[in-house]
């Protein structure tokens, strides 16, 4: 056990250590490539971390792992993951609007166009997303008086990804264009059918307890509280 909790707690520290070396950053260092890599190393650190926790809450009680760290060190380390995530979420959407803004100008001081200071997220192509994320752009861009629809579709563009953005790639940024990306993203993922199909999915193919630990009633939870927030949104 001693072997197994001493890779765990490395992993720890490698979480934790990534966290306070990023507030540390200098901000010329903050780019697009060195936020993405961060959050890749992130995402594999905590995958680790988690499949090393669930090993050893399989084979031994959790009042054991407890008394080795004096703390719920699932519970901690998850809270360190989220904050660093959204750490390195707000770097990134701050890279593409800072990006963004030094590219929409109309050739004069007084007509260069700023978005609210509010960070919009990025969008993927995930049905289950796609409410919240239009709701957001309408409010803070769709609905702005101060942009034209070229200047709409250049923030559009730049927040989607993956599938989302593959739809709309070769569509050149255009006045008369805006519309028909904006139908074409509406045709594609406002299927109210197919979205609750998705949800109701995720619902009933959660993973059977197999130990009843903390982390697998957390999870359960959460995933149970957001298929159902997101099932009464759609109403």
């Amino acid at each position: 056990m001693e072997k197994e909790l001493r890779k765990l707690k490395d992993v720890k520290g490698q979480i934790e250590k990534g966290l306070i070396n990023f507030k540390k950053s200098p901000k010329d260092r903050i780019n697009y490539n060195y936020v993405d890599a961060r959050l890749e190393i992130l995402e594999s650190q905590f995958k680790n971390f988690t499949a090393k926790y669930e090993a050893l809450v399989g084979e031994y009680e959790s009042e054991e792992l407890y008394k080795c760290f004096q703390e719920d060190v699932y519970e901690k380390v998850y809270e360190t993951y989220l904050t660093y995530k959204v750490e390195l979420k707000n770097a990134l959407s701050q890279v593409k609007v800072n990006s963004s803004n030094k590219e929409v100008c109309a050739g004069s001081s007084d007509s260069v166009v700023r978005l609210p200071k509010i960070v919009l997220p990025t969008f993927s192509g995930k049905y289950t997303e796609w409410s919240s994320f239009r709701d957001l752009f309408i409010s803070l861009v769709h609905n702005n008086k101060k942009l034209d629809d070229v200047q709409r579709l250049h923030y559009l563009k730049t927040q989607l990804s993956d599938e989302a953005e593959q739809l709309v790639r070769h569509v050149p940024i255009t006045e008369a264009n805006y519309k028909k990306c904006w139908d074409m993203l509406e045709h594609r993922f406002n299927n109210k059918k197919f979205m609750s199909t998705c949800i109701l999915n995720r619902l009933f193919g959660q993973r059977n307890m197999v130990n009843e630990s903390s982390m697998a009633l957390k999870e359960l939870l959460d995933v149970t509280s957001d298929c159902l927030h997101e099932l009464a949104e759609m109403k």
